[in-house]
C-alpha cells in the first residue's frame, strides 16, 4: 500500500466524482477555527439552557434561605411560648409565707367553725 499525497488523493476524487476537473477545494487552516452554523445554534441553545439552569438554582437557593428564616422565627416564637409556660408553672411552685394576724376562737362543736384565722400571704 502506497502512501498518497494531498494532491494525489484530491485528483483521483476529482476524477471519480466529476471528471476532468471537479472544483474540489482544499480548506484553509483559519476555515478550521471557525465554527459551523449548525454547532453555533446548539452551542447558543447550550448557553440558554445553562442561563435558565442558573437562573432556577439561585431562586431555588433564596427560597431555601426564606423557607430557613420562617423556621427559625417560628422555633423563636415557639421557644419564647415554651420559656412562658416555664415561668407561670414556676409562678405556681413559688413557696408563699403565711403571717397569722389574727386568731379569734368561737364557741361551737365543729372544730371547722371553733377558730377564726386572718391570715396573711407573702411571695418569697
Amino acid at each position: 500500500m502506497s502512501s498518497w499525497s494531498t494532491k494525489e488523493a484530491l485528483s483521483s476524487v476529482s476524477r471519480l466524482i466529476g471528471g476532468e476537473r471537479a472544483n474540489i477545494r482544499m480548506k484553509e487552516k483559519s476555515d478550521c477555527y471557525s465554527d459551523s452554523p449548525d454547532f453555533r445554534e446548539r452551542l447558543k441553545s447550550y448557553e440558554l439552557e445553562l442561563e435558565k439552569t442558573s437562573k432556577f438554582l439561585k431562586d431555588v437557593i433564596k427560597d431555601g434561605n426564606n423557607v430557613i428564616t420562617a423556621i427559625k422565627a417560628e422555633s423563636f416564637r415557639e421557644f419564647a411560648g415554651l420559656l412562658q409556660e416555664v415561668e407561670e408553672d414556676r409562678m405556681m411552685l413559688v413557696t408563699v409565707e403565711l403571717t397569722l394576724k389574727l386568731c379569734i376562737r368561737r364557741k361551737s362543736d365543729s372544730i371547722d367553725k371553733r377558730f377564726c384565722f386572718d391570715i396573711e400571704t407573702q411571695e418569697r
